[in-house]
């Protein structure tokens, strides 16, 4: 069962020239998964997405522009990370709690293990806390 430990914020290289920023990410290298499935969440006033967790799915968030602050909880913590650079990557591993607080004209891409499965989705705090419990109990 994944933790808030097993959240995890990777810098990919970022080169840069007098002609702009190149920022790579080699799924396999970089995230050592296969990434089935990205979107593209882009807000122009302060709000809160996310809200929910997944049972298997893993996902890999990159600000692309803008300030993200995501709040992830296991149950028991709580973490936070401010993303505001796009070689960052971070990794909200299934089981986990999230929610994204989206400051001013922000674009957050995100990368999924996984297509589309509604069944995969917690979206009710309390149910969160009753499957992480379901899961200690076997």
């Amino acid at each position: 069962m994944n933790t808030n430990k097993d959240v995890i914020l990777k810098k990919v290289n970022k080169y840069c020239n007098d002609s702009g920023n190149l920022v790579v990410f080699d799924y396999e290298k970089d995230l050592n998964k296969e990434i089935k499935r990205s979107f593209l969440v882009n807000c122009t006033k302060e709000t809160i997405r996310g809200r929910h967790a997944h049972k298997n799915l893993n996902q890999f968030l990159v600000c692309i522009s803008g300030i993200c602050r995501v709040i992830y909880k296991d149950g028991i913590a709580r973490g936070e990370v401010i993303l505001e650079n796009p070689n960052q990557i971070l990794k909200i591993p299934n089981q986990i709690w999230a929610e994204q607080h989206y400051l001013k004209n922000t674009s957050l891409l995100v990368m999924c293990d996984d297509i589309y499965r509604e069944e995969d989705y917690i979206r009710d705090y309390k149910l969160f806390l009753d499957y992480r419990k379901n899961l200690i109990k076997k």
